[in-house]
């Protein structure tokens, strides 16, 4: 079987994989989870292994899937083999989580018995919906026209959104009204930053990521600030920490500047 949930809304992606994890781990009692990175070499190798390999001690095996959109051309054809393969078991679950639509050699992976769901950046009345139901999960009242506000200066970036509600959501009797919003927008644009940065290096087509730096450079937000904060961000795979050094290495020598490696980072 193959769950595969894709599109750039990372944070209802996540939440998705971790209610699925949660409900096999109360079906499997001694259920673990195997966890490939495509984007790395051991990742595709470890896949490999998982999906061949029959265990003496627990037929049923569930494996995550990430940087599906990494994965190198000289392997798809076997990698297409290997997931194909897997369609087929009850006993094999693979979660992929991938950034884009998948291209038409990986369109199976949208239709049955593969289960697709695509998770696009909230916008316009969707990121009000999120935002108003996202409060509410944390019981946060927000007065009218706060959702409205919130969509608008977080611009889709639901973990922004959501880790500002998080912080709402510790204010005594969490009664939030668009005076006290909008007091804060310095604090919203500091929240943001992060995640906008997020969608500079993995947003949806090279079009996104180009608006994305555009808005950045108009508010005069340091280019050396911006690739630094870039560089050093957690959970990134090794081959791009390799890049980031061999952009900083350009940058050293004189090669390159900081706002032509930003630009190199938004048509990758």
């Amino acid at each position: 079987m193959i769950i595969f949930l894709y599109g750039p809304d990372t944070y209802r992606r996540q939440r998705k994989m971790r209610e699925i994890v949660a409900d096999y781990a109360k079906k499997h009692s001694t259920l673990s989870i195997d966890s490939f990175d495509l984007a790395e070499e051991s990742g595709r190798d470890g896949l490999k292994d998982f999906c061949q390999a029959n265990s003496l001690f627990d037929a049923f095996k569930f494996g995550t899937v990430k940087n599906a959109d990494g994965l190198p051309k000289a392997d798809q054809k076997a990698f297409i083999a290997l997931l194909k393969d897997v369609l087929g078991r009850k006993e094999t679950v693979l979660l992929i989580l991938a950034d884009k639509k998948p291209n038409k050699e990986f369109a199976f992976l949208l239709k049955k018995p593969a289960i697709a769901q695509e998770f696009a950046s909230p916008e316009g009345p969707a990121a009000v919906r999120f935002i108003e139901e996202e409060a509410k999960r944390r019981g946060v009242a927000l007065e009218r026209g706060c959702a409205e506000y919130l969509a608008k200066a977080f611009q889709g970036d639901s973990w922004g959104a959501a880790t500002e509600l998080d912080k709402l959501a510790l204010l005594e009797g969490k009664a939030v009204t668009l005076a006290m919003l909008k007091s804060h927008i310095e604090a919203f644009d500091e929240v943001n930053l992060f995640s906008v940065l997020g969608r500079l290096r993995s947003g949806q087509g090279s079009a996104e990521r180009l608006r994305v730096l555009e808005n950045l450079l108009a508010r005069h937000e340091d280019p050396a600030m911006l690739f630094n904060m870039i560089a050093v961000a957690p959970y990134e795979s090794s081959a791009w920490k390799r890049a980031a050094a061999d952009y900083d290495a350009a940058i050293k020598s004189g090669k390159l500047d900081y706002a032509e490696v930003l630009l190199s980072i938004a048509l990758a």
